[in-house]
């Protein structure tokens, strides 16, 4: 009963990672035509955020495997400005596998997120809310 309540605890703090991503693609929608790398990214975006969605166990490293492949390669199509907070994801998601889905270590993990992960989920979140929505209106409430 109390590892249930940790595994809990870690996935709210993956939760907590994942709403300020949904951000990014709230006002995504679909893209047409031939893509250009800009509309590649943006559907990469919202494919990955979906990705993050489904992610509720953090001792499932076949997933964690994915969501760590497709970060790097969003990192590596992403905006110049983004691509740090793109690393920054991804070696969260690193940390999360590090712990072999051990408990305590997990607790500890969501314990000690790293500030600066946050600020780039929300650079992240913002960039997709600018530069990937459909609507082209930037803010909507």
């Amino acid at each position: 009963m109390a590892a249930e309540g940790r595994t809990r605890k870690v996935a709210a703090g993956v939760a907590l990672l994942v709403a300020l991503a949904m951000g990014a693609t709230a006002l995504i929608g679909p893209m047409a035509a031939a893509p250009s790398s800009k509309e590649q990214y943006c559907t990469g975006l919202q494919t990955y955020v979906g990705q993050l969605n489904a992610f509720q166990d953090p001792t499932d490293s076949a997933q964690l495997d994915r969501l760590i492949s497709d970060g790097t390669t969003l990192s590596k199509t992403a905006p110049d400005g983004l691509r740090d907070q793109w690393g920054l994801l991804v070696k969260y998601l690193e940390q999360i596998r590090a712990t072999g889905g051990d408990q305590a270590k997990l607790q500890e993990l969501n314990a000690s997120i790293d500030p600066a992960t946050s600020q780039a989920l929300q650079a992240i979140a913002a960039d997709g809310q600018q530069n990937c929505a459909g609507s082209g209106s930037g803010e909507t409430a």
